[in-house]
């Protein structure tokens, strides 16, 4: 009948899934791309950048600081299965940010968009 585990071994190097695309960031700046979970490597523009072959399915996600540019497509390769692309941009100049947010106009609030229903629950 033959060995069990070497015909497992071979069906693993014919069988696999692999998602394909293309990484677009609405603006140039500094990202974190990486995968979530266990069990794929990620190639992004044809460098491997992250290998989560061996990790737990507690650890955290695999992720690489890299510099992108606004609207130009980065092709991407997901090989594996059981895991998430991930990727956020990252603030270059956090203090000015946050002062920039800070001086915003308004701010919205469940209380200031509509005064009847904030009267109606102010106590009397």
């Amino acid at each position: 009948m033959g060995d069990r585990n070497l015909e497992l071994a071979k069906v693993a190097d014919v069988h696999r899934t692999v998602w394909t695309g293309f990484l677009v960031p609405p603006e140039t700046g500094t990202y974190r791309v990486g995968l979530a979970g266990t069990g794929a490597t990620l190639e992004l523009d044809g460098t491997r950048i992250s290998d989560r072959r061996k990790a737990r399915w507690n650890d955290l996600p695999g992720m690489t600081t890299l510099k992108l540019i606004g609207g130009k497509r980065y092709p991407f390769r997901i090989e594996g299965k059981g895991v998430d692309l991930v990727w956020k941009r990252v603030s270059e100049a956090p203090a000015a940010e946050l002062k920039r947010a800070a001086a915003a106009p308004t701010c919205w609030s469940p209380w200031s968009a509509s005064p009847r229903t904030w009267r109606r629950r102010r106590p009397a």
